[in-house]
């Protein structure tokens, strides 16, 4: 048996193929010519397609948008033709014969062994590859079509109408696929733009098919020499290989690439597309290409190039070249060049003749090396360049000074310097130094000549150096640096905040309050600022540079007082907000001040015994101070509730005792402290 598609089982599995609805188990492609629906079948899945093999597929039809149900126009189960009939119909067409042996040997395999897993794996690879070529074979013609048990054609089919048909399994409702097919117009099918591309005795030939992968299968291409006479490039069709495409760097995904040789350059030769729909219908030939293959074919390279000085300053350039080494060779061309690779600028205006072996030339004045090459021209207008010699002028001249070195910087620390571009032809680059102060050293920041006229460099931020220098020099392609460019001053933005001041007391006397505090030790800061709260917010008391206390008289509605400080710098920064201070007031309530104390001594008892005039009542209490004209009274005892006196026996004789008294209610309001009295507790 002979399969020319067995060694290409790669391409029949990169077929793309196309459906107006589909699912896993096989898939419908459709079109509507000559008054006639046809409907073709790809089967996908294996079980699928074993069981359609045995039970046929069934097509039904309904108008589409219309109430009638779906009905079977198919008079029995599509199956492949008998083994018999395809023998007889393989004698005019070879696909059939194929397509028969495909079928019908598969049947005469052996079972593998249940438990044997390399024969069940290596039986399910056939099995997938006999799927694959069921369908491909029944492509290849409308007979193989027909007989494949894979086509269907409706001829009852009437124009002008919208048809859904359903494509089923027998006895399966749910293993379907459906196309819609309106028969207004018949199914367009044009043919793919060819592109040629002449080589040397070859051609170049692709054209692009993924537009196209719904409509056709696969392409045969024509030749011819005369446009008479025509012949296929080779004995297959040409089908789309997806892996070789997207594989390769070279080719571009979608396109279909071949290629032929050819007998003789600068001759027409012509060629036209046809392609090979999923029916088996070939559409074509299609337009007709010309093509001509030229000469590529580059001369031979121009060898033993020396570069001589002459008496009178200038130099000669030489070069050996055989005779019959290119046969049509057309000329010399003399390039000279800054680089061994060029670019090379051509130094004479008209060619030499191909009988040429030298050329004068003038002594180069430009400091530096001068490359020169020697290049042979075909009358194709194909060139080899000779390898490259070289002239040498020193150069001790360095570069001008650069000049309007400028530089910015943003809030994040980089800066961004720029300069313009020296005009000497030698010039490499540049290279940029850094320093914190003027009259330091400058430290390198560009590891090699920069070839830009931009640079940005990244500095620290946090610090107390506020200014960065830069310095830049220009480097010539022979490392001469020119002199040092005047410094550019950058100064860094601020972003260290200053420290906070420190309050130091905060005091309350006659009802004015006293603040002091030590100012912020930043040495840019403009003003200490100092903070009084007022409910849940902070109000601004007062601003200050040089002073270090604040008085100013308490408000009559408030008790206690807040306040902490913050300063600010001459870059708008503010420090955090300072430890807070408060100061509270005590205030007295207009109660009766105790009248009338009495203290006397009792010398036999040892005791004091104090008594006093007050409101009394049982929400009335007293508070008893006590103390020495050295200390100062102190709050002492607390008398029980409704009595005037107090007896106090923690006395030290020979020692002077002040007593007062503070009326107190039990909701807390107080009295002022009442006159004071004095005793003496005398010896024993």
């Amino acid at each position: 048996m002979k399969y020319f598609i067995i060694g290409s089982m790669i391409m029949l599995m990169s077929i793309t193929a196309y459906a107006q609805q589909s699912n896993s188990s096989f898939r419908v492609f459709s079109k509507y010519q000559n008054g006639q629906v046809y409907l073709k079948i790809q089967p996908i899945e294996t079980q699928a397609w074993y069981e359609a093999r045995q039970k046929g597929y069934v097509i039904e039809r309904k108008e589409l948008n219309g109430e009638e149900p779906f009905q079977v126009i198919s008079s029995s189960p599509l199956v492949p033709y008998s083994q018999e009939r395809m023998r007889q119909l393989a004698q005019e067409d070879p696909y059939t014969g194929e397509l028969m042996t495909v079928l019908y040997d598969m049947e005469q395999m052996e079972n593998p062994d249940e438990m044997n897993f390399p024969q069940l794996e290596e039986r399910a690879n056939n099995l997938t590859g006999t799927i694959f070529l069921h369908f491909y074979l029944s492509c290849m013609s409308p007979t193989s079509s027909e007989a494949s048990g894979l086509q269907f054609t409706d001829i009852e089919a009437q124009a002008n109408r919208q048809y859904q048909y359903r494509v089923r399994i027998k006895g399966e409702e749910e293993n379907s696929a459906s196309a819609r097919v309106n028969t207004f117009r018949e199914t367009s099918q044009s043919l793919p733009m060819v592109n040629l591309r002449g080589l040397d005795k070859a051609v170049q030939i692709n054209w692009y098919h993924k537009d196209y992968r719904e409509v056709y299968i696969g392409y045969r291409i024509e030749k011819s020499a005369d446009r008479n006479n025509w012949g296929y490039l080779g004995e297959a069709p040409i089908i789309y290989n997806k892996r070789v495409s997207s594989e390769s760097e070279d080719l571009e995904p979608g396109y279909i690439y071949e290629g032929d040789s050819l007998e003789r350059n600068y001759k027409p030769y012509y060629y036209r597309l046809t392609g090979i729909d999923f029916f088996g219908h070939r559409m074509g030939p299609g337009q007709v290409f010309e093509v001509r293959g030229r000469d590529l074919q580059a001369p031979g390279q121009p060898r033993q190039v020396e570069l001589a000085h002459q008496d009178n300053g200038s130099m000669e350039l030489s070069w050996d070249y055989p005779v019959n080494q290119t046969p049509d060779l057309a000329g010399f061309f003399i390039g000279r060049g800054p680089e061994p690779e060029g670019p090379f600028k051509q130094v004479n205006r008209n060619m030499l003749p191909p009988k040429s072996r030298s050329y004068q030339l003038d002594q180069p004045t430009e400091p530096g090396i001068t490359y020169y090459v020697v290049t042979a021209l075909d009358t194709a207008g194909n060139y080899k360049n000779s390898l490259t010699v070289y002239e040498s002028v020193p150069d001790n001249t360095p570069p001008a000074t650069p000049d309007r070195l400028t530089g910015s910087i943003d809030t994040s620390g980089v800066v961004t310097l720029t300069w313009p571009r020296g005009e000497e032809n030698d010039l490499m680059g540049y290279r940029l130094y850094r320093s914190n102060q003027p009259d330091h050293e400058y430290v390198q920041i560009t590891h090699a000549p920069l070839a830009d006229t931009i640079l940005r460099d990244t500095i620290t931020l946090r610090t107390l150096t506020k200014e960065v220098f830069y310095k830049i020099v220009a480097v010539d392609n022979n490392y001469n640096h020119s002199p040092f460019s005047a410094p550019e001053k950058v100064i860094r933005p601020d972003v260290v905040p200053p420290v906070p001041p420190r309050i130091r007391s905060v005091s309350l006397n006659n009802n004015t309050v006293s603040v002091k505090w030590a100012a912020s030790s930043s040495r840019d800061v403009e003003e200490n600022i100092l903070l009084r709260q007022d409910g849940d917010e902070w109000m601004q008391a007062g601003t200050f540079t040089d002073q270090t206390s604040f008085r100013e008289p308490l408000p009559a509605d408030r008790q206690q007082i807040v306040y902490a400080m913050v300063a600010r710098d001459k870059s708008g920064l503010y420090s955090d907000t300072s430890d807070t201070r408060s100061v509270r007031s005590i205030k007295f309530y207009k109660l009766e001040t105790a009248a009338g104390i009495e203290a006397r001594y009792n010398q036999e008892e040892k005791r004091v015994q104090i008594k006093w005039d007050g409101p009394g009542g049982d929400n009335i209490f007293y508070i008893i101070y006590r103390g020495t004209p050295e200390k100062g009274l102190r709050m002492y005892q607390t008398a029980d509730n409704g009595k005037s006196s107090f007896s106090d026996n923690r006395l030290v004789p020979g020692r002077e005792y002040q007593y007062a008294i503070r009326v107190k209610r039990a909701d807390g309001k107080t009295s002022p402290l009442s006159d004071r009295v004095t005793v003496q507790v005398n010896n024993p």
